[in-house]
């Protein structure tokens, strides 16, 4: 026993030269690690699509908000342009500030000439004596 004690030392001694080893590619491995790599770019590709989706779709929520509150502002805002057009329209409000303001009066019988406009586009005087009772002083 005690010479294949002194045997192995002397093997395990020896220099071993493994500077002209060339190592082979396998190509199977290469492969392999092509195709895990692609089937990681997909994933990591189809989750970047899916958060990038998401997000797109969050914004547009938030931006059909912002334009429906919008809408909604601008339909207030003519209801009360209309109010208000409605109420500086009335005949009351401009005969109250026809008569108060302005000091006018109805017109009397002789004061009223209705014209008549042709379909040139000129006015003749109306063939009418009469003006209508609705633009004549009620006081006579």
């Amino acid at each position: 026993m005690p010479a294949t004690i002194a045997a192995s030392v002397t093997a395990s001694s020896r220099r071993v030269n493994n500077g002209v080893i060339v190592r082979q590619v396998d190509q199977t491995h290469i492969k392999d690690l092509l195709g895990s790599i692609m089937v990681g770019m997909i994933l990591l590709l189809s989750i970047l699509f899916y958060v990038w989706q998401r997000n797109e779709m969050i914004r547009f929520g938030y931006e059909t908000k912002q334009l429906r509150k919008a809408y909604e502002e601008q339909l207030e805002e003519r209801r009360r342009l209309l109010l208000q057009r409605a109420s500086l329209e009335s005949l009351d409000r401009i005969d109250r500030i026809a008569r108060s303001r302005l000091d006018l009066v109805p017109p009397v019988e002789d004061q009223v000439f209705l014209l008549e406009i042709n379909p040139d586009g000129s006015a003749e005087m109306s063939k009418s004596d009469r003006a209508p009772d609705s633009l004549l002083r009620k006081d006579q």
